[in-house]
């Protein structure tokens, strides 16, 4: 060995850094005195504190091994029934790599926060912490502490078993806070922050018909006529539009007439607009004259008595007002900008205007997404795709 590996490693052994295959460590005792400082701090508390740790990690192990058992046996029965309670999070897969960005200092911060419970329990139980280190497994890190063997050995179950508990604990209260902290992040952080007035777009798939639609950042505040706060409103708003009849838009009856030769006839059920990307097909109900004919035998009479049937026969024509579904060609961003309408009723604010809904295929929805400081998006599908969309996004 040359004097430059034995300096190699002696500076390692100064730091308390060892690289081995995959991975390396730092360890230290720097935080030792301080572990102890805070140990030593109201001591009656973190008694209680721990013991509260002690039985909520009882409970979170059996229901680990509640969790687990059913994963396993699920994960032994047909495709069909194969949905996990857990899911690995294996990065590439069921984690886009984008996201690492924030998973791996979320694994950080647990993870250290994770060891300090242990040390601080140790410590409170008069156990000694031999050192604390850091570690980068792979693209994993993570953080552990080397506590006295020897000492834990020396005192009961009961004490060893809330210093193994304290890590789990303090995992537990760290994700309580972040949740809390989502959730009041707006109260906090007010004027410079708001949430719950809208939904922003996070990601839009390639294959999605909305690609370079939508774009990430985009802000949604209405979709059709219901408003949107939160995700969860979101889907209920699709929901609604998907379990009520189609609706429509109050459509001045004069632009109907000026739109009529736009409109292509005898064409196909969902297409009278020889499929131009700026128009749409609507329905609206017309009136018609229709002529009903009836036969009556005539009998003449005169001062001597009713003359015998001499063979003729009237034709009566009479005429009834009808009503029937006609199609029109009109532009889908106007036409959807107008009032909504379910009925000609929901149009009597104005006499000239009738209702006319979109002609699309079963289950299809004219939906309007309303951004902020853009145009608005038009979009025709069934709305529970959106959700399912909005799901796994």
């Amino acid at each position: 060995r040359s004097k430059w590996s034995d300096g190699y490693d002696n500076l390692l052994r100064l730091y308390g850094v060892t690289i081995a295959l995959a991975q390396i460590r730092l360890t230290t005792t720097r935080l030792n005195r301080t572990f102890v400082q805070i140990s030593r701090y109201c001591t009656s508390l973190w008694k209680l504190w721990f013991t509260t740790g002690l039985c909520c990690g009882l409970i979170i192990m059996i229901s680990s091994v509640f969790i687990l058992t059913v994963t396993a046996i699920r994960s032994l029965l047909p495709k069909k029934h194969t949905e996990m309670l857990l899911t690995p999070v294996l990065p590439g897969i069921n984690i886009g790599w984008s996201q690492m960005v924030y998973f791996i200092p979320a694994i950080a911060i647990s993870g250290i926060f994770h060891e300090l419970g242990h040390a601080i329990a140790a410590i409170s139980e008069n156990v000694k912490v031999n050192g604390f280190g850091f570690f980068v497994m792979l693209i994993y890190p993570g953080a552990y502490v080397d506590l006295s063997s020897e000492h834990l050995s020396q005192i009961s179950p009961f004490r060893q078993l809330k210093i193994y508990c304290a890590g789990a604990w303090h995992n537990i209260v760290l994700a309580l806070f972040c949740m809390l902290l989502v959730k009041y992040l707006s109260t906090l952080l007010w004027p410079l922050y708001v949430a719950g007035g809208s939904i922003a777009v996070i990601n839009v798939h390639s294959v999605s018909p909305l690609h370079n639609v939508l774009v990430r950042g985009d802000i949604i505040s209405n979709i059709n006529e219901c408003h949107i706060q939160n995700t969860l409103s979101w889907r209920n708003c699709l929901n609604e539009i998907q379990q009520q009849p189609p609706g429509g838009y109050c459509v001045d009856i004069r632009i109907l007439e000026a739109r009529h030769h736009h409109t292509i006839k005898g064409s196909t059920v969902f297409d009278c607009c020889n499929r131009t990307s700026s128009d749409l097909c609507f329905s609206f109900k017309s009136m018609h004259m229709q002529k009903v004919s009836t036969k009556r035998k005539i009998r003449f009479s005169s001062g001597m008595g009713e003359m015998p049937y001499l063979g003729f026969k009237l034709r009566k024509f009479s005429f009834f007002n009808t009503y029937k579904r006609s199609k029109v060609c009109l532009n889908a961003r106007n036409t959807s900008s107008r009032s909504s309408c379910n009925t000609d009723l929901d149009c009597l604010a104005s006499q000239k205007s009738t209702c006319v809904i979109p002609v699309l295929p079963k289950d299809y929805r004219l939906l309007r997404m309303t951004r902020k400081k853009k145009k608005d998006v038009l979009y025709i599908d069934i709305p529970k795709h959106l959700i399912q969309a909005g799901n796994s996004a």
